[in-house]
């Protein structure tokens, strides 16, 4: 199952509902949005949640097994505020992040920042999970942008920092 997650319960509920009409199925089997009180169903594919319902969801399953992948939609938004995250906060968002994940944010710049602050947060971990931060762009090389799709080495994860591409 793939994961995506939204800032604000609305979004995610919006989402689903555009994901589950784009796909032409019904929302709440194979897409399904979850905030407190969600649809759900055992044969979801997508699910859309807040940022605080993928944290949740960690400390019960510390390697979130159960998602093929995350999206975390309007990333942008949140890396102001990781500049000011401590490290021992840090330490608790990687242990539930460990997996891959794709971050989109606006525009060549945004992508820049974003593996920038990734780089730096990282920097400051003491014994801090190895993670391949890899940007996407139009502009970027192509022999660049298919790192993405290249498998990673035994126990490393990636995030790729990409835009909407619509």
């Amino acid at each position: 199952m793939g994961g995506c997650t939204q800032l604000r319960r609305v979004s995610g509920m919006c989402v689903a509902k555009r994901v589950s009409n784009e796909m032409n199925v019904e929302l709440g089997k194979e897409v399904k949005y979850s905030i407190p009180t969600g649809i759900t169903s055992p044969d979801t594919a997508m699910k859309c949640m807040t940022d605080d319902i993928l944290s949740r969801e960690s400390l019960s399953e510390l390697d979130l097994d159960h998602y093929s992948a995350i999206i975390m939609d309007e990333a942008h938004a949140r890396f102001e505020a990781y500049r000011h995250i401590s490290n021992h906060e840090c330490i608790k968002i990687s242990q539930f992040l460990w997996l891959n994940i794709l971050i989109f944010v606006p525009g060549q710049e945004g992508i820049e920042i974003a593996c920038e602050v990734l780089a730096e947060r990282l920097a400051e971990i003491d014994e801090a999970p190895e993670l391949l931060v890899l940007p996407t762009y139009s502009r970027l090389p192509s022999d660049l942008q298919a790192k993405i799709f290249q498998k990673s080495a035994e126990g490393i994860r990636k995030r790729v920092v990409a835009t909407k591409y619509r």
